[in-house]
């Protein structure tokens, strides 16, 4: 009988640069601060694929969070320390004005509301409305109301601990349990979006395209479909709603250079004839969360996506 020891467990250790991650400064302070490709304030950044005249700029962005959190201030009085829900059509915008505000945001209101327990969401006073919503004009309508009392100074950290003060409370979908509330910092936040330069300009630049249908109130969309953006300046293509062949042929449409997917969708992408009619050799990233892939999975996506670096494929 063998005596030999279990193994060890398999940890990568990442032979890239580990990136820098300011302590004292907000996730806004370190945006306006730092565009590490150089872009220009007219390149668009966010388009809707349903509707593509919807489309927000990387100046934009920085304009409507500054203009979105003096609303934020002065309509509703917002202060630092203080929690707001956000319920609206254009997330990837409002999500922006509470980072740039001194204010927390909940990411996942729904899965909120069924772990309160004492009540206190559900009597969430609504102090603004989209303007959209008919009969309503007694309170702030938004996005017009908000965007139009000035500008707010950003959340200035300069001589304080950004791990210490919190940006986002984000619930889990509950997939391994009852959904639970993660508390994130500023420099948590900032951590998710500098990541992905530690490989290098090739992993993530200004001239890759995205295409991402995930809820942006996950924290996979807020990191990857409004920090990441808002950050990098590379075009995020958003879908209202997930299918498999729409998404597949938006990514075709757009040229996307990336693809996310979960494990389900790439296999349908290494297995499912029709793809070989598509042309996706735009695609030199695969991004797979979730799980790992099988060897089988992996062969048959390299050989689809021809232009992915075999590098990439490995870290599926």
């Amino acid at each position: 009988m063998s005596s030999a020891s279990p193994p060890g467990p398999r940890i990568y250790r990442s032979k890239d640069i580990q990136p820098l991650i300011p302590r004292n400064e907000s996730v806004w302070q370190y945006y306006l601060r730092c565009n590490p490709d150089l872009v220009p304030d007219d390149k668009v950044i966010l388009q809707e694929q349903e509707n593509p005249s919807v489309q927000v700029t990387y100046g934009e962005m920085r304009e409507k969070a500054s203009k979105g959190a003096a609303g934020l201030q002065k309509l509703l009085g917002l202060k630092e320390g203080d929690v707001i829900a956000i319920w609206v059509h254009y997330l990837h915008v409002a999500e922006a004005q509470v980072f740039f505000a001194d204010s927390v945001l909940i990411a996942k209101f729904r899965e909120a509301q069924r772990l309160d327990a004492s009540g206190r969401l559900s009597q969430l006073r609504v102090v603004s409305l989209d303007a959209g919503v008919p009969g309503q004009t007694d309170i702030p309508q938004w996005p017009q109301d908000f965007l139009g009392v000035g500008s707010a100074p950003v959340l200035d950290l300069s001589n304080r601990d950004n791990k210490t003060v919190p940006a986002v409370i984000c619930f889990s979908s509950g997939t391994s349990g009852s959904p639970k509330g993660a508390l994130l910092s500023h420099h948590s936040m900032i951590g998710y979006v500098t990541g992905p330069r530690c490989f290098g300009s090739s992993a993530l630049n200004r001239n890759d395209v995205d295409v991402f249908y995930a809820p942006l109130c996950h924290i996979y969309g807020m990191v990857a479909a409004v920090l990441a953006p808002a950050f990098i300046g590379h075009l995020m293509v958003i879908m209202r709603a997930y299918k498999f062949h729409e998404y597949i042929k938006a990514c075709q449409e757009n040229q996307a250079t990336i693809m996310r997917v979960v494990p389900p969708a790439a296999m349908a992408i290494a297995k499912d004839p029709s793809m070989r009619d598509l042309n996706l050799s735009s695609v030199h990233t695969l991004v797979c969360a979730g799980a790992a892939l099988g060897e089988e999975t992996q062969a048959g996506l390299q050989r689809l996506l021809k232009n992915m670096a075999a590098e990439a494929c490995s870290r599926l």
